[in-house]
């Protein structure tokens, strides 16, 4: 059960919060207050909270069934998109600043499932930037990692070949699945 929907039901029985305008605030009061205890009890290094909505969400667009089958995109948040064009270009490359970003995921699979077929793993390294991921499967977990490096922050425009080529690497990643079977 999530805490804020216990924070919810637990203060609006006991002890109902409001602003002036009549806002429950109450929810929020203890929701931060369990937040605060977690924190003190455990001391994690890193702390995350996920809210839904109702209605469809972008974990929809990551997981789709075929049939049996249940194709699921490990690259849950975020991407590296970078824009190119066919256009011959003629000016530097401004990649912005130099950078490494790395992204690593674990995902439970659904029961019933068990995976089936996995993205081949993707290594590129230009000598400006570098991109590398891997997907592997232990037990019932899809764990994904990727790391992309970007080295140099200006490029001649003869080497606008390789930015499409990283791009393309890129993109391609991002819109692989990993293949779930039913079992």
């Amino acid at each position: 059960m999530s805490f804020i929907f216990r924070a919810y039901h637990a203060m609006q029985r006991s002890r109902p919060m409001s602003t002036r305008g009549g806002l429950p605030t109450a929810a929020i009061y203890v929701f931060v207050n369990m937040i605060k205890k977690l924190r003190q009890d455990f001391s994690p290094l890193y702390f995350a909270a996920v809210f839904d909505v109702s209605g469809a969400v972008f974990r929809d667009e990551r997981a789709k069934t075929m049939g049996p089958l249940l194709m699921v995109r490990p690259r849950v948040l975020g991407d590296l998109d970078i824009e190119t064009d066919h256009k011959p270009r003629k000016v530097p490359i401004n990649l912005d600043q130099t950078m490494q970003a790395v992204d690593e995921y674990t995902i439970e699979l659904p029961e019933g499932y068990a995976v089936d077929e996995l993205p081949d793993p993707v290594k590129l390294d230009l000598g400006f930037a570098a991109y590398q991921s891997e997907v592997e499967a232990t037990g019932n977990t899809i764990r994904y990692k990727r790391t992309y490096s970007i080295r140099e922050i200006t490029l001649p425009p003869e080497r606008y070949a390789d930015v499409q080529k990283l791009a393309g690497a890129i993109a391609t990643d991002e819109e692989s699945s990993v293949v779930l079977k039913k079992k």
